[in-house]
């Protein structure tokens, strides 16, 4: 995070050379303090919820699962998205049912044994796809921080005048409904901004990112010259 935030000031260090962004603001140290407390409350909440739902999958009539299996299934998955371990469930069972049907005489402890180690292998694939969207999330969050905590400073030291922050996204084929609403909008620097529907608000809500992957940056207008000092 840190590192990250560095990076982000190199544009507003070379426009004011005498600028030196100071790392060790308690605006800059709440915010390194919080989103670790908060990086962790929600990656603990989203393996209960992960949980919850398997259990809840499992408990279905026709579910065709056990109490032991399900234990068995829910060990290699624990970390992923509920969504993530929802998907395993139903590729356990599925590859199950399809082993059962090709291979009617085979011992059913034999045919979960193979459905489990094909399931731990498709959570190894899950795990990796979630820990690249929290790295790459989290190396964004703290970028676009280090920069709005880095223009706070430049104004607080009347390098900048009056200015606004603007959010930019990607511009591509990929990019959400939400963020290309958002593309070029102006917001006041202490503004709050809105987010997207169904995303729990575990970023900070004056720049972004606006949600998980999101690849949106947030930039910086000077609407007035800073008022000079006497």
């Amino acid at each position: 995070w840190r590192e990250s935030m560095a990076t982000s000031v190199q544009q507003l260090s070379e426009r004011f050379p005498k600028f030196l962004f100071d790392p060790n603001t308690r605006a800059v140290q709440d915010w390194v303090a919080d989103r670790g407390a908060t990086l962790v409350t929600n990656v603990v909440d989203q393996q209960r919820n992960a949980i919850r739902e398997m259990v809840g999958k499992a408990l279905q009539i026709d579910s065709g699962i056990s109490v032991d299996e399900l234990a068995k299934i829910i060990r290699p998955v624990v970390g992923l998205y509920p969504a993530q371990a929802v998907a395993n469930l139903k590729y356990y069972n599925f590859v199950k049912q399809t082993l059962t049907d090709k291979h009617p005489r085979t011992k059913p402890e034999k045919i979960q044994e193979r459905a489990q180690r094909s399931a731990a292998r498709y959570a190894s694939v899950q795990h990796r796809a979630r820990a690249m969207t929290i790295a790459g999330t989290e190396m964004a969050a703290a970028y676009n921080a280090g920069e709005f905590n880095a223009v706070q400073q430049a104004l607080a030291k009347n390098y900048m005048g009056r200015t606004v922050k603007v959010p930019i996204s990607a511009r591509d084929a990929r990019v959400c409904d939400f963020c290309r609403s958002m593309d070029g909008k102006q917001f006041e620097m202490d503004e709050e901004l809105p987010m997207p529907k169904g995303v729990r608000s575990m970023y900070d809500r004056k720049t972004c990112p606006f949600h998980p992957r999101c690849r949106c940056v947030m930039t910086y207008e000077e609407l007035e010259p800073p008022i000079p000092m006497e």
